[in-house]
């Protein structure tokens, strides 16, 4: 068997991975990132690279490539790193970078929501013509598909579910902006009075059945709701899989999600409702991704 080593860059740290050619992960190690500027963000992918391969079980040699899972607009043909939000890496030549850095040619780049929906979507097991969606909930609302072993990527900016507008609490706002994981924290500081408010917090407060926390919930599961039935509506997928830590570690929020989209769906549509489910990686599924693509090449 041969190995992949996986890379998932983020803003806040870069974590690195030996992963198996069943999808196992035989080492992993995590840096923080420096954004202070893209050359030292690069050395704290170096650094994550060079603390996984230390005393690693496997050698360069049974490396069959390195995957890569970056934020933001990739060019995955080019290997460039086009543009990000949180990390100084504007068209940032990442896949050449590595090339000449280490010892494989085979390097596999992509934006990192669609590294893990590729996990997600192996994991899944689907006939081959299903249309497959990966949504995550964190910080940011993101969404990646694919159909025949295919991303759909439109005009390359495809997914961006978090764009959506959104009428959540009377405001205009988008999806993201509604219902990513600063807007239950922002939601809740302000109806708590309290700025020290959390969004696990509110979900713990949830739990227990508190009314303000069970309100602000609610409302964030009927918008969340609203902007997966556009998808529902436009795609018709086949199943949905919900990652990120909102979702991953609240499975009665996707629960209500899954009520209030009920109360949407037509008769045909309703085949959705018993296709969805929450990650069975975590927040492991982009490394996991970012190494098996490097054994199934995809567009």
């Amino acid at each position: 068997m041969r190995y992949a080593l996986a890379i998932d860059i983020g803003g806040t740290k870069v974590a690195t991975g030996i992963i198996s050619q069943d999808g196992h992960i035989l080492k992993q190690a995590t840096v923080k990132s420096d954004t202070s500027n893209r050359e030292n963000m690069y050395q704290s992918v170096k650094q994550a690279i060079a603390d996984v391969m230390t005393d690693a079980p496997v050698s360069w040699d049974e490396i069959a490539g390195i995957g890569a899972g970056v934020p933001g607009k990739v060019d995955p043909v080019k290997g460039i790193a086009v543009y990000q939000n949180n990390i100084p890496w504007h068209n940032f030549p990442i896949r050449e970078r590595l090339q000449n850095d280490y010892p494989v040619q085979n390097i596999q780049l992509d934006n990192d929501v669609h590294m893990a929906a590729y996990a997600e979507w192996k994991q899944a097991g689907l006939a081959p013509d299903a249309l497959f969606a990966y949504i995550t909930i964190s910080t940011g609302i993101a969404c990646a598909m694919l159909q025949q072993g295919r991303f759909l990527r439109g005009a390359g900016f495809a997914g961006e579910l978090g764009l959506l507008p959104s009428r959540c609490l009377n405001k205009r706002v988008t999806l993201e902006q509604a219902t990513g994981g600063p807007a239950i924290q922002r939601v809740g500081q302000d109806r708590y009075q309290d700025p020290s408010i959390t969004t696990k917090e509110v979900f713990d407060r949830f739990q227990q059945n508190e009314p303000i926390a069970t309100e602000i919930v609610a409302q964030t599961a009927e918008a969340l709701a609203e902007g997966v039935y556009s998808l529902v509506s436009i795609l018709d997928p086949h199943h949905i899989t919900f990652g990120g830590s909102v979702a991953t570690h609240n499975p009665q929020f996707i629960e209500l999600v899954k009520e209030n989209l009920s109360a949407w769906a037509l008769p045909d549509q309703r085949h959705i409702l018993e296709n969805i489910n929450i990650s069975q990686y975590a927040n492991l599924s982009g490394l996991v991704g970012a190494g098996l693509r490097v054994f199934d090449t995809i567009k």
